[in-house]
This record gives C-alpha cells, structure tokens and sequence, in this order.
C-alpha cells in the first residue's frame, strides 16, 4: 500500500506538470507581443494537491526586474483574459479572493483585486505603476 501511495502521489504530480506545461504553451501564444517586448511568464502552484495554478507576468530588462504601466500591456492582457477564460476556468472561490482572480501588485506595494469584468472596465490602473500581475486558474 506504501508504494501505492507513492505512485499515486507521483502520478499527480506528472499530471499537474503536464497541465502547466500546456497552460505555458497557451499563454506563449497570446502574450507573445508582451514576451518579446521584455515580459516573462512564471507559473506555480500552492502544493501538489491544490488545483489551481498561478500565472505571473512580470517585466524584465537587462536580466534586471522591471516595472511596467498599465497602458503598456491592456490592448494585448484584456483580449488575452478573455480567451483564457473560454479555454480554462477561472479560480473565483479561491482561498486569498473569493470572487476574483487576478491581482495587480503594485510597487508601492499596494494591490488590487479585480474578476475579469471589472479589469476591463477599470480606470484605477492607469496610472499605477505594477510590480506583477498573477492571474488564478483551476485545474481538473
């Protein structure tokens, strides 16, 4: 029964490897204007038994962190937004926002919380300057 364990443990491990080599392959695509203008995606996942994962997207120049606007990637994130959540779930009953799924942090270390509709719409970006973005998505 040990090595049962193990394996099964093991299993789920390569299926959510699998899932977030396909969700990397995915975001690549859409946000290849972003990725060749300096941005770069991360993905991680709380444990080996949750069943969401983050998406990152952060700025980089140099090999050095880099902060960016929001004006500078809305006209490609918000059309990627919406494609992403015909293709994958949002995570809105997740433990740190119920009811949202993507969090802007900001420099200053402020943040905000947003579900897709509202980041569409939102005026309150415009003149932040962001750290990171991390969008939530369940996986099965």
């Amino acid at each position: 029964m040990r090595y049962l364990e193990k394996f099964i443990l093991y299993e789920q491990k390569c299926d959510l490897d699998y899932q977030i080599e396909e969700l990397r392959d995915f975001c690549e695509t859409y946000l290849a204007y972003l990725l060749d203008d300096g941005f770069y995606l991360n993905f991680d996942s709380e444990d080996k038994f949750s069943n969401s994962i983050n998406i990152w997207l952060r700025k980089r120049k140099s090999g050095r962190k880099y902060f960016f606007s929001w004006n500078e990637i809305k006209n490609y994130f918000i059309p990627f937004l919406f494609i992403l959540s015909k293709n994958y779930e949002m995570d809105l009953d997740n433990d740190i926002l119920y009811g949202k799924c993507i969090i802007v942090f900001n420099k200053d270390s402020s943040d905000f919380d947003f579900n897709i509709d509202e980041i569409e719409h939102t005026t309150s970006l415009d003149k932040s300057v962001i750290d990171s973005i991390v969008v939530m998505i369940k996986i099965k």
